[in-house]
């Protein structure tokens, strides 16, 4: 059995499946169906990722602007922030160091896996 794709992607992490469905959109954009296949050695997509990180949704809004309104179940609101004093102690000391904004909980979400 033949399966024509222009393009195979290895890994349905992240940046895999944000590489396919940026590719599809961009095609679909000048009007051009290509075919797109993501492989992943995990029982589904993402299978490999650790749950319970922090991210700032603002990536997944550039690319898939209508993301909650589709029902994405792939996030729990943050309602709450809280920083220990070992947190407290390491930032007092980075802050010497290159930083990159800290995320605050109005733009935050946590990533559950089911």
């Amino acid at each position: 059995m033949v399966h024509p794709f222009h393009v195979v992607i290895v890994g349905g992490g992240p940046t895999g499946l944000t590489a396919a469905i940026r590719l599809k959109q961009m095609a679909a954009g000048k009007g051009v169906e290509i075919g797109v296949c993501v492989l992943e050695k995990g029982s589904e997509m993402g299978a490999r990722i650790l749950s319970g990180a922090v991210i700032d949704p603002l990536a997944i809004t550039e690319l898939i602007p209508d993301w909650t309104e589709k029902g994405a179940s792939l996030t729990v609101d943050v309602t709450e922030d809280r920083a220990s004093r070992l947190v407290i102690r390491l930032v007092q000391r980075a802050r010497s160091l290159p930083s990159r904004r800290f995320m605050n909980c109005s733009t935050s979400a946590a990533v559950m896996r089911s």
